[in-house]
């Protein structure tokens, strides 16, 4: 049987990286083994590399490495790679993430997008049996695959997750799950494809219902993070998750998912169909409560009728189920002053009693092209929203040092205020839903003591890319979690 690799890199939280375990479960349907190394970015590399030296056999055919944030070029496999080029060369290397970004790996492949169907045609390709021409552009010295253009998975009705007895799932994780995938919406911040989606993206319920039964009958997990772009997009899909939950799913699920508020303000029918599926921990991109600001990123619902939103969202929920929310605040956007970005945070915090919220500075980026059409995106025309880039040496995929003399902000300036700002980063906040399953699995915690920790989370600060020097990975709780992942890992005798 063709053996593979797959490195999955997270460096920002304890979680698993979902991408990775979605491929390697792809792929055994076509009858390879395939097995995912957890946590790269947060173990130190070494690590990573002698219990991925166990695993190399003459069957492997690639190591891959999962990076869905293009946070990769953080990280130093060179050990790796050229141990494979020198004693295995025959091996292909493969990256892989939603947005390939700076990648330092000198790989043969590079994935961008969602990957399956790409990955089924490049593993032909390495194997020598597809009968179709790879469709791909050069990207330093190896092949770059556009999933979403050429080979697209956004229409999958089947999103089964099969973890393995190797994977060491704990029933206390927060587990990804999809509904559905891509974005009907096109904001112009947004660097994320694929957008703008049309048609029916959402996979078959029963392959759902299937699916958590079998988390929970295997592994005992009932905590979940959705990776859906946009949640609560479709108010029939809703519906009909919210019968198959009640009538078919064994257990009580909990579940923190993307959620867009001014629909949930013109959908309040929704409300008791999220309630029904668990779905009831929720992260709102509010972004800004600017209004001229909202309107020129396509989130136009004017402030106070989402400030009342909120509210009523939050008392609604809390009283029928249990409930957590997360917002997130862009500072730097077209027409926002540093002022208004803070008077945005604190009313979120002056007001809101269940919410954790987070923020980060504007990224824009040199290579942002929306795939097949033109667009008002702010990456292809800055220019446009007032803003200069101050960097006459950018490669295309950096992100632009840019200054917006209209607002006076900077790229600069909106990370300091992200840092350092009082607002931001100085009060208790309730732990996020998306983090309530890494602070049971590393501090041994029950739901409900996760849910109610309040505390300020030190790796926000470092607007995406945590330190795993810093003092939260020290804490024992995290390093004996990581540490016995390791020994487990390098002892596992299949």
């Amino acid at each position: 049987m063709n053996h593979a690799l797959i490195i999955s890199i997270q460096n920002v939280f304890i979680t698993r990286n979902l991408g990775a375990h979605k491929i390697a479960s792809f792929l055994r349907q076509h009858d390879w083994d395939v097995e995912v190394i957890d946590y790269a970015g947060l173990i130190p590399v070494e690590y990573i590399v002698k219990i991925a030296k166990t695993r190399i056999t003459n069957n492997t055919k690639f190591i891959g490495f999962s990076d869905t944030w293009g946070t990769v070029h953080h990280l130093d496999f060179s050990e790796l790679t050229n141990y494979i080029r020198d004693n295995f060369p025959s091996i292909k290397i493969i990256v892989g993430g939603q947005k390939i970004i700076k990648s330092p790996i000198p790989a043969d492949y590079y994935i961008e997008g969602y990957g399956e169907n790409a990955m089924l045609e490049v593993v032909k390709h390495i194997l020598g049996t597809n009968t179709e021409k790879l469709k791909y552009t050069i990207y330093g010295k190896g092949k770059l695959i556009k999933a979403t253009l050429d080979y697209p998975s956004i229409f999958m009705k089947d999103l089964t997750i099969k973890y393995e007895k190797r994977d060491f799932i704990q029933s206390n994780e927060q587990l990804g799950i999809e509904w559905s995938r891509g974005c009907k919406f096109s904001c112009d911040f947004c660097t994320y494809q694929p957008l703008g989606v049309k048609g029916d993206n959402f996979r078959e319920v029963q392959n759902y219902v299937d699916n958590m039964n079998y988390l929970h009958d295997n592994f005992g997990v009932n905590t979940f993070f959705s990776a859906d772009s946009t949640a609560n997009v479709n108010p029939e899909k809703l519906k009909l998750l919210a019968e198959a939950t009640q009538q078919q799913i064994k257990f009580n699920p909990w579940i923190m998912a993307f959620t867009r508020v001014d629909l949930m303000i013109a959908h309040p029918e929704t409300w008791d169909y999220m309630i029904a599926m668990g779905y009831t921990a929720h992260t709102y991109g509010i972004e800004s409560f600017n209004h001229k600001t909202g309107k020129a990123i396509k989130k136009g619902m004017h402030p106070d009728k989402v400030k009342q939103g909120l509210l009523d969202i939050e008392e609604y929920f809390s009283k029928k189920s249990f409930y957590r929310s997360r917002t997130t605040f862009i500072c730097g956007l077209p027409y926002e002053t540093y002022d208004s970005f803070r008077s945005g945070i604190k009313w979120i915090r002056d007001n809101l009693q269940c919410c954790a919220p987070t923020f980060y500075p504007l990224n824009i980026y040199n290579r942002n092209k929306r795939i097949g059409k033109e667009s008002n995106n702010i990456s292809e025309n800055y220019e446009k929203y007032g803003y200069k880039n101050l960097k006459e040496d950018n490669d295309t995929d950096d992100i632009i040092e840019w200054v917006n003399e209209e607002t006076g902000t900077s790229y600069k300036g909106a990370y300091d205020v992200v840092i350092n700002d009082p607002l931001c980063h100085k009060g208790e906040s309730f732990v996020s839903a998306w983090l309530i399953g890494e602070q049971r699995l590393v501090f041994n915690l029950d739901f409900l003591e996760a849910a109610n920790k309040k505390w300020i989370d030190t790796r926000e600060a470092t607007v995406g890319y945590a330190n795993p020097h810093s003092e939260f990975y020290k804490h024992p709780g995290v390093y004996e979690y990581l540490k016995k992942y390791v020994v487990n890992k390098l002892n596992y005798d299949k």
